[in-house]
């Protein structure tokens, strides 16, 4: 599609037909610009499982009661009210590095494995109010059913709204086993009963969560149930835990590759540090901002998503550079990621790798869309 500076490729799959877009005038214009009219992701949805009706997936009509409703999840206070519980966690692995290169010392010591479990302990303590215990425990029951849920959540070929949606319907398929369903239910409804009985407050995901559910002003037009409270716990963890991980192994990767990078970023964390009589506070952290390029340079050059889908609502024009196209309602966009990251004429030598780039503008604005889908 870059050779041949096409704005657009129509695809023709056994299940689905939709059109890539590499255009970065059009990418603007869905992901931004006309943003309502294709505000749905095109994903398959069964109301009947909530691990498949959650925000990630849900239609925009209802969509948009539940983001409204899970807002302050996503504030600024919230995340400040989260922080310890993440810091905690950060110094426990921390602990369990410095362990595990004394024990190993001419050994290869397994970077994705540990970062696989620091994400769980993350977003079992901040998503789930729960002490998972992973970076200690490599069989915690956790983490375990934590590899099974992504597994079975990212193998079914049929993600997307399909040809045979009403089939798929008919005989109401689910992606995850009922063991791994009967997990997260149970876990959710047990970490809420003993929160509400006991008036425990994390000030964490769940209990933002709770508060919602037992304010009866919240309850009119779309009460959170507890299969909501499900679904949204368990995106939750499906949209931190790989990726996460991933991020973080590609970070690291860069940095061994580019010890210059590396000496940069470690300069200035203990410089801000410093400053904060060693503590590594949010305040501080949000000084880190050369860390923040490197965070941003890995997820362009490794995205965490293969492509970001979005569904036409209705009936729309889009401007290209070579023109403009009319879409259709109830059409599939794919916007590939990797292609438009590593485009040479959006980012100059995307084969290397640069914290300082100058082209992390609106040309980024799918990497946002990342950082939040």
């Amino acid at each position: 599609m870059y050779e041949k500076r096409e704005s657009f490729k129509a695809i023709e799959l056994v299940f689905i037909t939709g059109l890539f877009v590499q255009d970065q005038k059009a990418i603007e214009q869905i992901l931004v610009t006309q943003y309502e009219s294709f505000a749905d992701r095109g994903l398959y949805v069964n109301p009947n499982d909530p691990f498949l009706a959650n925000m990630g997936r849900l239609e925009y009509d209802q969509w948009r009661h539940l983001r409204r409703k899970l807002q302050p999840c996503f504030s600024a206070n919230s995340t400040k009210a989260m922080y310890p519980l993440m810091h905690r966690v950060c110094g426990e692995f921390v602990q369990v590095l410095r362990e595990s290169v004394t024990q190993q010392r001419d050994k290869i010591l397994e970077m994705r494995d540990l970062f696989s479990r620091f994400a769980v302990d993350v977003i079992g303590s901040v998503g789930f109010g729960v002490e998972c215990n992973s970076l200690r425990d490599v069989n915690a029951k956790f983490r375990y059913f934590g590899d099974k849920a992504t597994t079975e959540h990212f193998r079914p070929l049929l993600q997307f709204k399909t040809k045979y949606l009403n089939i798929l319907k008919l005989f109401n398929v689910k992606y995850h086993s009922q063991e791994t369903r009967e997990f997260f239910t149970q876990l959710v409804k047990e970490t809420i009963e003993y929160c509400e009985k006991y008036g425990i407050q994390r000030a964490d995901f769940m209990d933002i969560l709770i508060k919602i559910k037992n304010d009866p002003r919240e309850s009119k037009n779309f009460e959170l149930t507890l299969d909501r409270i499900v679904g949204e716990v368990f995106l939750f963890f499906t949209a931190g835990f790989n990726t996460t991980s991933s991020a973080l192994c590609e970070a690291l990767y860069e940095l061994a590759k580019n010890p210059e990078i590396q000496d940069k970023a470690r300069s200035q964390v203990m410089d801000i540090l410093d400053r904060h009589n060693n503590n590594i506070t949010l305040e501080a952290v949000k000084e880190m901002r050369y860390i923040k390029q490197i965070i941003m340079e890995t997820l362009r050059k490794y995205p965490l998503l293969f492509a970001v889908s979005r569904y036409s609502r209705r009936a729309c024009t889009l401007p290209t550079t070579n023109g403009s196209l009319n879409i259709e309602p109830n059409t599939l966009l794919l916007i590939p990621s990797h292609a438009v990251n590593n485009n040479p004429e959006f980012y100059p030598e995307p084969d290397i790798f640069q914290p300082e780039r100058k082209s992390m503008d609106m040309k980024s604005v799918i990497l946002r869309v990342q950082l939040k889908a």
